[in-house]
């Protein structure tokens, strides 16, 4: 009995193997490539994406409706204001006050880090430098290719450059760092069709599936004189630090990316919530690209956002928004959340948002009900320095 079902299966992943495709290097961005994106106003469609593991499948996500487009501009690193921290860095990507230097070989694309100059609203210069450095994307990437990772990163100020109120500890150290652990598993679980909106056949793809899971722990230590350092993370959590909720403390996130073997664009972007029952955020490939900037379309309402350019504060409404508890997300042009609020609104009453400190360049904004429904978008223009 045991041989007809080895071969059964042997033939069955013969044919799944025969008619996957095989996502190359050349995929791989390079300095002056710009990748053009859409961020979608309805992700949670997306939730019939989450298949279990296999072949021949077919994705749908026509029906998504793109809130905004933005681009990802790849520049050579020398560009880059952190450059010199990252001397093997080929390419830059800049979005806001953020740097994000890579580099590519024949089989990884990979993540060398980040710079900031802000941390939590604050002042801070922040290098945030991969050991070992991230595999961002893999070559040549097939079906039933499986990959574990990790990395780490330690950074630390002197304690006269923090506030007292960020941090809340009962003494006065000398010295604050971070602890920064990631593990990435990632799992190429599915192949087949996606089909993203717009008109047939260049809005249909042939896709790899790749899972991604990443365990992230953040913890934070204190110097101390005499004793030295110490961690002080469940401290820190306990005293209600406006620090903590945004760094501190264990986080599981689970997205899936669809790579076609031609485009450098990942074809589709889901993240998904803890439960993985909800889909928070689709980003997918622009293949309709007009301007950089594409407002809400269709049934979305635009939000009436002012100052616009805006320095430290906006004022924002939705007339189409009733009374209720809503909740205001800033996202930069990489598609990551840079403020996120929650709001009562009053009919026809609007918000006043105050802006971290350190924005500068093109934001988008989004309000979303209690249901997770967009009520509304808009971009936003910072000039803070």
């Amino acid at each position: 009995m045991k041989k007809p079902l080895l071969f059964t299966w042997m033939a069955w992943c013969s044919l799944q193997l025969s008619a996957q495709i095989t996502v190359p290097a050349s995929t791989f961005p390079a300095a002056g490539d710009v990748l053009r994106y859409a961020q979608a106003a309805n992700p949670n469609i997306a939730i019939a994406l989450f298949t279990p593991p296999g072949g021949n499948q077919f994705w749908d996500l026509s029906a998504l409706t793109p809130a905004s487009t933005f681009e990802v501009s790849y520049r050579p690193a020398a560009e880059g204001a952190f450059n010199a921290a990252f001397p093997a860095a080929t390419t830059v990507v800049s979005s806001g006050t953020d740097e994000y230097y890579y580099t590519s070989s024949a089989t990884k694309f990979e993540l060398l880090g980040q710079a900031s100059s802000t941390v939590g609203g604050l002042p801070l210069t922040a290098i945030y430098q991969n050991q070992p450095a991230v595999a961002e994307r893999r070559a040549p990437l097939n079906f039933l290719d499986i990959y574990q990772s990790s990395t780490g990163n330690l950074l630390s100020w002197p304690i006269s450059a923090i506030p007292g109120g960020a941090l809340n500890l009962p003494v006065t150290p000398d010295s604050i760092r971070f602890r920064i652990a990631k593990n990435v598993l990632d799992v190429v679980d599915g192949f087949g069709t996606l089909r993203l909106p717009g008109a047939l056949p260049q809005s249909e793809f042939p896709v790899l599936r790749l899972k991604k899971t990443t365990y992230q722990e953040q913890r934070i230590d204190a110097k101390v004189p005499i004793i030295g350092w110490l961690d002080v993370t469940d401290v820190v959590i306990q005293s209600g630090s406006p620090w903590a909720p945004l760094f501190f403390g264990r986080d599981t996130t689970v997205t899936f990316h669809y790579f076609n073997d031609l485009s450098k664009e990942e074809i589709a972007v889901l993240t998904f919530n803890n439960a993985q029952n909800a889909v928070t955020s689709v980003v997918y490939k622009n293949t309709t690209p007009i301007t950089s900037v594409v407002e809400a379309l269709g049934a979305l309402s635009r939000l009436e956002v002012y100052p616009n350019p805006a320095v430290s504060a906006v004022t924002i409404s939705c007339t189409d928004a009733p009374s209720g508890v809503y909740t205001l997300k800033i996202f930069n042009s990489l598609g990551r959340v840079t403020k996120e609020s929650t709001h009562l609104f009053a009919e026809n009453a609007p918000i006043q948002v105050v802006l971290p400190t350190g924005m500068n360049g093109l934001y988008f904004c989004r309000l979303e009900d209690e249901n997770g429904r967009v009520m509304g978008m808009s971009r936003l223009m910072v000039t803070q320095r």
